[in-house]
């Protein structure tokens, strides 16, 4: 019997490479196969740096993958609207391909997607191939609950719509706050909608249940 083999998709920063990669080595742990899918960008930084672990890697139960993220190489990824509006339009697709191709030259058939909660769309791919998914959070479950809460937020009067905490803008906000004619949250808010809709959530705990939820 085959063992279950599981699609890993990180955000693609540090913060949430790094989480993703600790999630994916207890999923071996606990008898599975992964599949870890950086961006080309990530994908290229990450195997440089481990030159010297090669031979380790290519026995490793976690196979490290990538899809373009459609951006140039030269450009600035620090301008995460820019960024999201790329993935949003390059890389759905590209993630389906890599997951047909998996299936055709492959002996592995993808039983479940785990995809950072940016990273949400991933979800929507996988039920166009019938394979089942599940979000994960990188940070603490505490900053999730806060962001899912920032409507309720403002109609409490807690926080302002504009001007955050005590009409204060932060720089973040300030920065990005205009892009090709449109709002910020605008860009974010239809990022993060396949989040609202999932129906499982994971955090930086990793038990035999949470396994369990995965491969039923």
């Amino acid at each position: 019997m085959s063992i279950p083999s599981v699609l890993v998709l990180p955000g693609p920063a540090q913060g949430h490479v790094y989480p993703m990669m600790n999630f994916s080595q207890k999923l071996v742990e606990n008898g599975c196969k992964v599949y870890f899918v950086n961006t080309d960008f990530n994908h290229k930084r990450v195997v440089s740096s481990m030159v010297e672990q090669q031979e380790s890697l290519d026995e490793s139960l976690v196979k490290l993958v990538s899809i373009p993220d459609g951006l140039r190489p030269e450009d600035d990824r620090t301008d995460f609207v820019k960024l999201f509006d790329a993935i949003l339009s390059t890389m759905p697709s590209m993630l389906q391909r890599k997951i047909e191709e998996i299936h055709l030259y492959g002996e592995d058939r993808i039983s479940c997607i785990v995809a950072d909660v940016n990273m949400g769309w991933a979800l929507n791919v996988g039920n166009k191939l019938g394979i089942k998914g599940a979000l994960f959070w990188p940070a603490s479950a505490a900053m999730f609950a806060f962001q899912c809460n920032i409507p309720a937020l403002i109609d409490k009067g807690i926080i302002d719509s504009d001007d955050g905490l005590n009409g204060s803008l932060s720089n973040y906000d300030r920065e990005f706050h205009d892009y090709g004619g449109r709002e910020f949250d605008e860009v974010i808010g239809e990022y993060m909608k396949p989040v609202y809709a999932a129906e499982q959530i994971f955090f930086e705990v990793v038990d035999d249940e949470v396994i369990g939820c995965l491969l039923i």
